[in-house]
């Protein structure tokens, strides 16, 4: 809304600033006209290619591949379980779901919502990391499978902790740009 630097103004030929007008003048405008939809590309009817119905799995191979993936995962756990104790499979599936519901979390997540999620993240990375503090015990140095464990489990959440802040200090500090800018050219309009 400010065609020239330090003046105020008005363009209604701009569809943004036109839609956020509701009154000009001491008269209300009608609403802003929706802008025409961007055409249609043609689509054209290509003959489907060769390598792609080479590459196309029959219902039989998928759920081959399917149950063979299940098959590895719950082996390599059954074997895992075998080889350690209950402890070390009660904190691996702890982890197995932490990773499983993260990943529904996080990856279904429109990219318009990443950064009101990002204080999410913070207060779970939090948590992450505070449990990662009672399960590193105290010492200095890890000494075991599991303080190891924990102690990079503290780092990543301190790296992710981190990162948030440094995104959301940039988003508030562009909001604050603009909120001062506009700040500024409303006084100057009135005077005051």
């Amino acid at each position: 809304m400010a065609p020239q630097e330090k003046s105020f103004g008005v363009d209604l030929s701009d569809e943004v600033v036109r839609g956020s007008i509701v009154t000009l003048n001491g008269e209300i405008l009608p609403p802003a006209p929706r802008p025409a939809p961007p055409p249609t590309p043609k689509v054209e009817a290509a003959a489907p290619a060769k390598e792609q119905t080479e590459l196309a799995l029959t219902p039989w191979q998928k759920a081959t591949r399917d149950v063979a993936t299940v098959t590895a995962g719950m082996g390599t756990t059954l074997a895992l379980g075998k080889a350690t104790g209950p402890i070390f499979m009660g904190n691996m599936l702890t982890f197995g779901l932490a990773g499983l519901v993260g990943y529904r979390a996080v990856w279904g997540v429109a990219p318009a919502l990443h950064s009101p999620l990002m204080s999410v993240t913070n207060a779970i990375s939090g948590m992450v990391g505070i449990g990662g503090f009672f399960i590193m015990g105290g010492g200095y140095l890890p000494s075991t499978i599991p303080e190891f464990l924990g102690a990079v489990s503290v780092l990543l959440a301190f790296v992710n902790v981190s990162g948030g802040f440094v995104v959301t200090k940039r988003m508030l500090d562009m909001f604050k740009r603009w909120c001062f800018c506009f700040q500024s050219k409303m006084l100057a309009a009135y005077n005051l």
